[in-house]
């Protein structure tokens, strides 16, 4: 079974650290990164195959490129389009939230308890990423 993949974007290099390890403890491989234009980089310029995410978790606020324009820009590209995106932030008005949704995206708000949340969303992502490469479960009988 092969490693599911994460991205983490953001300029807080601490978070960064304290996701990755947790990542890692439930067996992900992990990119990370602190800019928006070093994320959009990897994204727009890896190829497909060779460690392209399987699953990205962007800030909003981050130099040189804004998480929900990176966003924007993903879902213009086609196979950027089909990779899952988890908004992590501290905003919390209603505007933020609602375009997070638009963009087809998992909002967490940034908390000292966001990691539950997040992995909560992550242990479904990676259970739909299984199922789509290895193919359907067989139904029971």
């Amino acid at each position: 079974m092969s490693k599911t993949t994460v991205m983490i974007a953001d300029d807080d290099v601490d978070l960064v650290h304290a996701l990755s390890t947790r990542l890692r403890k439930i067996g992900c491989r992990v990119i990370s990164v602190t800019d928006g234009n070093s994320a959009g980089l990897h994204l727009f310029l890896t190829d497909q195959d060779d460690h392209q995410p399987d699953i990205v978790i962007l800030d909003i606020e981050m130099p040189e490129w804004n998480g929900l324009a990176l966003r924007e820009d993903m879902l213009v590209d086609g196979i950027l389009a089909e990779i899952p995106v988890i908004i992590l932030t501290g905003r919390s008005d209603p505007q933020t939230i609602r375009r997070v949704e638009d963009l087809n995206a998992h909002y967490v708000h940034k908390s000292s308890y966001c990691w539950e949340k997040i992995e909560t969303i992550l242990r479904s992502l990676m259970d739909q990423h299984q199922s789509t490469q290895h193919g359907q479960p067989l139904a029971s009988s």
